[in-house]
């Protein structure tokens, strides 16, 4: 479904809140931390808290790796953001709680606003750390509805959160839209896999990542596997379109895409829809969400 933009704020609101939502991206500066500044103030208005981090480093002026200027997140009174305590140091927040846990950028803590300020979101450094952080900010601070600004080809840290779920931004252009199609297509086969049900479904547990090597190695009697998420599976389009031809594949978590946000660039959405089309794209589409205020 093609999302209308000028109606929403009530769709997000319905898909994000209560949930750990990831947004991840197909390139570096894809759009996700202008997706993230697009959501807050959206989740603001609510009234219900909620919390934002980042896995790697966000919102500082200059990309660290390719020098390009940087989109800033600016928090408000009583947003609660997750970064290091010196990230956070004279910005204006209270201590809300210090996790045992330090990167080279020192040690993460959950801060709460008291006032508008510009910030670094800084996460943390592996998936186990994550999942702790997660862990404590719903049970202890009760706060059920989390945003993760995921950095490029970290989306196996959805694997971290529990029942996790992830809003896919990609930039389109002329060059690119082929291979993002094909990237599409692959993530949208992968969300329709089912949940594993042991009870009543025999089928051979594959432990760790898929891969095409790993793939050669099972058994041709196998007809039935169950792999851990998706964020496991290691194989391109067309290897994946072969394997569900003859084996079923089920998972043990299941992370789906709610929705996918493509930011256009010198192609029309009438063509991008086209593309999208011929590749039976089946989740919900956001274009160029930042060109009209929600409503």
């Amino acid at each position: 479904m093609i999302l209308n933009n000028e109606h929403i704020r009530p769709y997000l609101l319905q898909n994000l809140q209560d949930k750990t939502t990831f947004i991840a991206g197909n390139v570096k500066n894809a759009g996700k931390t202008t997706f993230l500044n697009y959501l807050l103030p959206i989740l603001r208005v609510s009234g219900n808290p909620f919390v934002y981090t980042s896995i790697g480093v966000d919102g500082e002026d200059f990309d660290r790796i390719t020098s390009q200027r940087k989109p800033q997140i600016v928090a408000v009174a009583g947003d609660f953001v997750v970064s290091t305590n010196k990230a956070l140091q004279n910005k204006g927040f209270q201590l809300v709680e210090a996790f045992p846990f330090n990167t080279t950028a020192g040690q993460i803590v959950m801060g709460k606003a008291t006032r508008q300020t510009p910030i670094e979101l800084i996460g943390p450094e592996d998936n186990d750390s994550l999942a702790s952080i997660l862990e404590i900010i719903k049970t202890q601070h009760q706060i059920t509805t989390v945003l993760i600004d995921g950095a490029i080809n970290r989306i196996t840290q959805l694997a971290s959160a529990v029942n996790p779920v992830y809003v896919f931004v990609a930039t389109v252009d002329r060059r690119n839209v082929n291979e993002l199609m094909h990237e599409l297509k692959r993530l949208s086969v992968l969300n329709e896999i089912q949940v594993w049900d042991e009870l009543t479904t025999d089928a051979e547990e594959i432990q760790g990542a898929l891969t095409e090597s790993r793939l050669r190695e099972i058994p041709a009697s196998c007809n039935s596997l169950v792999i851990s998420d998706f964020t496991k599976i290691f194989l391109p389009l067309r290897s994946l379109l072969n394997l569900l031809q003859t084996q079923k594949i089920y998972f043990k978590n299941r992370f789906p895409m709610i929705f996918c946000v493509l930011n256009l660039k010198d192609i029309s959405q009438h063509q991008c829809e086209v593309h999208l089309s011929k590749i039976g794209f089946s989740i919900d589409v956001l274009f160029n969400p930042y060109q009209q205020n929600p409503s």
